[in-house]
């Protein structure tokens, strides 16, 4: 006879699937946490931890959030660095026969957020794939909430990938879990969340044959990237990982973007910040920069 309630064995198999992820288990009208989750939850959400009778096995850690309200509470966890994992009620409980179906339905890292109330108002929320090849950098960028998709291929010089990662300020970063040793000088230097996926979706061929099914086109050659082997498993990354947490196609995902460094006057990130484009030297805000005066427009025209 097993010792813990269904909804418990229930609640386990699904966040063995979404071990790296907050599980908020929808009970109701609750968005509910259990185990190790609810006491980092709670801590971390300054929520009450309580507990939740599991059958033999006597009570476990539990804390919940209004799902009205749920928002605020998953940003909270995105700017702490989590990713949260959304699983929902999937059939009407007043017909369920026995335990309510339930399924992850999204998962939210800082890289894939779409809702107004998560993103911020007046920058882009980027998520950036990185992988290295014999003698070069491969790179795409996207911003799920506005379609924004680009790749480009660059020389493997780390000041390169310096002055792209202050140009895009991405909030995640894709690496494949092969080369985490050779990239892990830019987690270092930037407080950026890496996450490590399958050399798989990294590969040439199954990221361009991906791509091509995404775009309905018969090759990348219209995109000007066919030939940038590293950049097209970069944007295949991307796409893979768009797909597996928000559980739904991307229609509005409808072009992508080939760059070169030699198509712009290029400013490194030491220039950029002693003009004070997008922020300040002395204080690191928005207000004073540039940017701050040409944003403060009058008129809808801007």
């Amino acid at each position: 006879m097993s010792q813990e309630t269904p909804m418990l064995r229930q609640y386990k198999k699904i966040k063995q699937e979404h071990t790296d992820a907050i599980l908020l288990f929808r009970l109701g009208d609750f968005y509910e946490m259990f185990l190790e989750d609810a006491e980092v939850a709670s801590e971390v959400l300054e929520i009450v931890l309580t507990s939740r009778e599991a059958g033999q096995r006597g009570r476990i850690p539990m804390c919940g959030i209004p799902f009205h309200a749920a928002s605020g509470y998953i940003s909270r966890l995105i700017e702490k660095g989590f990713k949260v994992a959304i699983c929902e009620q999937t059939e009407d409980p007043k017909k369920a026969k026995g335990l309510v179906k339930r399924e992850v339905v999204r998962v939210i890292t800082p890289g894939t957020l779409i809702d107004d109330q998560l993103l911020e108002e007046k920058s882009n929320n980027y998520l950036m794939a990185l992988a290295v090849s014999d003698d070069s950098y491969g790179l795409a960028v996207a911003d799920l909430s506005t379609g924004d998709f680009c790749v480009t291929q660059i020389p493997a010089d780390p000041s390169l990938i310096l002055d792209e990662l202050s140009h895009w300020q991405p909030k995640e970063i894709l690496v494949p879990e092969d080369q985490v040793t050779e990239l892990a000088w830019i987690k270092q230097r930037f407080s950026i969340m890496f996450t490590l996926r399958s050399i798989r979706d990294f590969r040439w061929q199954n990221a361009q044959e991906r791509l091509i099914t995404h775009f309905q086109v018969s090759s990348l050659e219209g995109f000007g990237c066919h030939h940038l082997k590293a950049a097209i498993g970069a944007a295949g990354a991307i796409l893979e990982y768009f797909y597996e947490t928000q559980k739904s196609q991307l229609q509005h995902l409808l072009s992508l973007r080939t760059y070169y460094l030699g198509d712009f006057m290029h400013l490194d990130q030491f220039t950029r910040r002693n003009l004070e484009l997008v922020q300040t030297l002395r204080e690191n805000k928005v207000q004073g920069s540039l940017l701050w005066v040409l944003d403060r427009t009058v008129t809808a025209a801007g």
